[in-house]
């Protein structure tokens, strides 16, 4: 009979390795009571001679007292490495969700007690990026519990073991549990109660003296065959402190934060963060209630835990923001409320509405630490084509898409991240973001710019800059480049007149000029007032950014010097052919139209009348004042070679009049214009003749020779 028990016994033990948990349950419950206690010495026995071997916890065997739950049992065997990363290839989180704060926080009153001694070392909080879990560890820790005598409290805490660290605790087969461990000094430990499947716990005042006791968790993956405990992977919790008090304490303030402000909409478990709370006074018995404001158009946005405060979002990609808070009830007329924090509910890329022309960016949602990434591919779904937008082992954060149009509306962009190895034998994981659609709006807006320029080819050396002509005389010629760009790309194939106006001696040479360096274009003209209007077909073939216009023209003779204002025009015609109320222009250019010849301009000047002349006596010319110009000088000249003004008297009259024509300077010296001529100007090579100015004391004079000199002779 005992031999039958035995043989019993390891085929249970063989169906637990190769069958659900449930399968086991049923089968095991018949096991002869005296044989499993065997059992459970030998796994204890085996535990000691196991050391720890992972990082993020401590690799050990499990302890005794087994206690399974059908209803929650994870076993990995279903899932090969293939099938995880299939399962998150889609899914991803950019951000780094390190919950040390939160931790720090909800292990307050344990952690500052220096003589607690944690059952086993605690574990480092986990790592998410994108969403995904990096490292394994405490997503929700359990937190410091204030009770009074007969109050209850649960406590539901949550750790994650990525697929990395189940693999290497030989994943296949795994049956996780937790473990709580109690203290009444904080020094030494014991279990409470046996492993379980879920970590749920709850403590009761009316169970518990008035005074403290320490709880820690622990969350162990076990295998086993042949009754036979293998290693398994273990993380442990913060220490919390249960603290029962005699009577109530009520809340007076309630302040609330939390690590993550932006939570994906695309887990597949649901994305989530824990909150935390900061009370007055902080050893409150007051039970806290969390809660959220959903949008009343999104009421399945997210979903918050009332007692832990943890806040999931959707995972059907619903997109917005949600409103969290907490409250607690003292009495049925005391309700204190806590401040509200808003958590932005959405992808790891947002979809982008941009008007036509304008550039949209995509940008990886709370992706700031790029340590874990080797690479970030950006690509571009438009028109059932799939287009590459970066090179290969670039790991920009954000793709910016210039000047969209609307071949560019309703494509759809997204990024294949490439994460770095943990362990040398895991394969590369690539995570696929999700796609945001850009959409492009377009309001029919015309807007076209205009950058003109001349240039006179025949004298470059007086050009200034692109946009005014200096010294322009007959036989020149002259080009005027005008650019149009389309500033919305989406008007397509408009049509228009480009008009501007010049001088009527400026005639067009319209062999020569054309559409961007290949097209000839015809120009049209008509007179108006002495000037010619100029019109050019306008077409928008949308062939480019911009069209650049070069219209070439040649100068005629022209009767006086001008400066003249060149202001060209588009006027766009609409859907009938007829010229639209708006029109559209760009900076003017100056043209400086000369005769290309030196004028002088004398003034006349008068003596006075002079009845009765006296001999050696000089008479001034009258003058207006001071600084008057005597001559004026409008030099033109294209060649500006050395000129000298000179004052003398004509030949003809220098030996038949009774007088001697003086030129006397500003330092009243009498020069004898009859002697020969004097000169008032010199110009440089290069330069302007100047007009000539009186200064004071400058003028001219006539001095008598005789008597006998009368007037009219």
């Amino acid at each position: 009979m005992e031999k039958s028990k035995l043989i019993y016994l390891s085929m249970a033990i063989l169906i637990l390795t190769t069958f659900p948990v449930k399968l086991f349950l049923a089968i095991s419950a018949k096991v002869d009571a005296d044989k499993m206690s065997q059992v459970q010495q030998a796994t204890d026995s085996n535990k000691a001679s196991i050391a720890p071997q992972n990082n993020q916890g401590q690799i050990t065997t499990p302890a005794n007292n087994l206690s399974q739950d059908s209803n929650k049992t994870r076993i990995d065997s279903s899932k090969d490495s293939s099938s995880k990363a299939q399962d998150n290839s889609d899914k991803i989180e950019s951000r780094s969700s390190n919950t040390q704060s939160d931790d720090e926080a909800t292990t307050r009153s344990a952690t500052s007690d220096s003589q607690i001694t944690p059952a086993h070392p605690v574990s480092k909080p986990p790592v998410k990026i994108l969403g995904v879990s990096i490292t394994s560890g405490f997503t929700t820790q359990p937190k410091d519990q204030n009770l009074y005598v007969g109050q209850a409290s649960t406590i539901n805490p949550k750790c994650k073991v990525t697929f990395a660290d189940g693999a290497v605790a030989n994943g296949v087969g795994l049956i996780y549990f937790y473990q709580w461990y109690v203290s009444n000094d904080g020094k030494h430990w014991e279990k409470q109660g046996s492993f379980k499947l879920r970590a749920t716990t709850t403590f009761v005042g009316t169970n518990q003296k008035v005074g403290k006791k320490y709880y820690q968790l622990g969350y162990e993956a076990r295998r086993i065959i042949l009754g036979i405990t293998r290693p398994s992977i273990s993380f442990y919790s913060n220490v919390i402190t249960v603290n029962i008090h005699k009577d109530k304490v009520p809340t007076k303030k309630i302040h609330i934060s939390s690590s993550d402000s932006y939570l994906y909409n695309n887990m597949k478990d649901g994305d989530s963060t824990q909150l935390t709370a900061v009370t007055d006074p902080s050893d409150t018995t007051t039970k806290l209630v969390w809660k959220l404001k959903n949008p009343v158009d999104q009421p399945d946005i997210a979903k918050i835990d009332p007692d832990t405060g943890v806040v999931t979002a959707n995972n059907d990609g619903i997109s917005g923001e949600t409103l969290v808070y907490a409250t607690a009830t003292n009495d049925s007329t005391d309700i204190v409320p806590s401040n509200e924090i808003p958590i932005t509910i959405g992808g790891e890329l947002d979809d982008q509405s941009v008007d036509s022309g304008q550039s949209a960016t995509f940008r990886l949602k709370g992706a700031e630490n790029t340590d874990q990434f080797t690479s970030i591919d950006w690509y571009q779904l438009k028109n059932g084509k799939k287009i590459r937008l970066t090179d290969s082992g670039t790991s920009q954060l954000e793709y910016k898409k210039d000047k969209v149009d609307s071949s560019d509306d309703n494509s759809l962009f997204y990024a294949d991240i490439h994460f770095k190895k943990q362990n040398e034998q895991d394969k590369e994981f690539i995570l696929h973001t999700n796609k945001a659609k850009l959409k492009v709006n377009y309001d029919g807006r015309i807007n076209y710019s205009l950058k003109n320029q001349i240039f006179d080819i025949s004298n470059p050396e007086q050009q200034i800059g692109k946009t005014h002509a200096k010294n322009v005389f007959a036989g020149d010629k002259l080009k005027l480049g005008i650019t149009i760009t389309n500033d919305n790309t989406d008007i397509k194939d408009k049509q228009g007149i480009i008009k501007f106006t010049l001088p009527d001696f400026v005639e067009a040479d319209s062999e020569k000029s054309m559409v961007d360096n290949e097209t000839p274009i015809k120009l049209t003209s008509k007179s108006s007032g002495g000037n010619t209007v100029w019109s050019v077909p306008y077409q928008d073939l949308h062939q480019g950014p911009s069209q650049t216009y070069q219209l070439n023209f040649k100068v005629n003779s022209m009767i006086k010097d001008l400066n003249f204002k060149i202001d060209p025009e588009l006027v766009i015609n609409d859907s009938n052919g007829s010229t639209m109320a708006n029109s559209f222009r760009g900076n003017y250019l100056l043209a400086d139209f000369v005769q290309n010849q030196l004028s002088l301009q004398p003034v006349d000047f008068s003596f006075g009348r002079i009845v009765s002349p006296q001999v050696d006596k000089i008479y001034s010319a009258l003058r207006m004042g001071t600084n008057e110009e005597i001559l004026k000088v409008n030099d033109s000249r294209r060649q500006k070679d050395r000129l000298a003004i000179t004052l003398e008297v004509d030949p003809e009259y220098r030996f038949q009049l009774p007088v001697d024509l003086m030129f006397i300077d500003d330092h009243e010296t009498k020069h004898d214009l009859k002697q020969g001529p004097v000169t008032l100007e010199q110009s440089l090579q290069n330069q302007n003749a100047k007009s000539i100015v009186w200064d004071d004391g400058e003028s001219l004079g006539l001095q008598f020779n005789s008597e006998d000199s009368k007037a009219g002779q």
